[in-house]
């Protein structure tokens, strides 16, 4: 079961999306098939999607249903991605940027 704060994230990444195209509750809701009152209670985290709502949202927005679980940085370009990790390096001390090194090194192999 997601928590609070996961389904206020869920919500907030659901309206997002649905508003920079400009569309309605019932917009998205009729795209989704998906009653719209249902929508409302989705953006306000009031509610848990199915995993079938979750399908049906992603494609009528078409994104990955990733983009509407996932935090900012799922939306970020690789370009803004790299930015961000520079970012963060700075701030390590150089063992930690030792273990970024590892732990990179290892996922490239797998």
């Amino acid at each position: 079961m997601a928590t609070t704060d996961e389904l206020k994230h869920f919500g907030n990444n659901l309206k997002s999306l649905r508003t920079a195209r400009s569309w309605t509750q019932d917009a998205l809701g009729e795209l989704a098939e998906v009653n719209p009152k249902y929508i409302g209670e989705l953006e306000r985290g009031e509610r848990n999607p199915s995993i079938d709502v979750l399908w049906r949202l992603a494609a009528a927005l078409r994104v990955d249903a990733a983009e509407l679980v996932g935090d900012e940085l799922t939306r970020l370009s690789r370009a803004d991605l790299i930015r961000r990790v520079g970012e963060e390096l700075e701030r390590q001390s150089s063992e930690e940027l030792r273990t970024w090194i590892r732990l990179a090194r290892s996922r490239t192999r797998n």
